[in-house]
């Protein structure tokens, strides 16, 4: 799971690097990491393998494909754009 769905804990936060099937659509995956919980949507609209595009927590895009560690206790969304 850690290496094929890429979703894994780091030191500065959850890193994600998919490398899946270029048949896949996506997938989604719940994870709960230091007491907080990331709804994770993964699409790949191009059916690739690897590469990801864009990532957005909340509707907020973030630089890169390390979800820094959050402050407050909660419930996030993510959505990862793989291209």
């Amino acid at each position: 799971v850690k290496y094929i769905l890429g979703v894994r804990p780091t030191f500065t936060g959850i890193e994600i690097d998919p490398c899946i099937p270029s048949e896949w659509d996506g997938f989604k995956i719940k994870k709960k990491i230091r007491g907080s919980e990331y709804d994770i949507v993964v699409m790949n609209p191009k059916n690739i393998q690897k590469g990801v595009l864009k990532v957005e927590v909340d509707g907020t895009e973030i630089e890169g494909s390390i979800i820094p560690y959050m402050d407050e206790l909660k419930k996030y969304n993510v959505v990862v754009t793989l291209g």
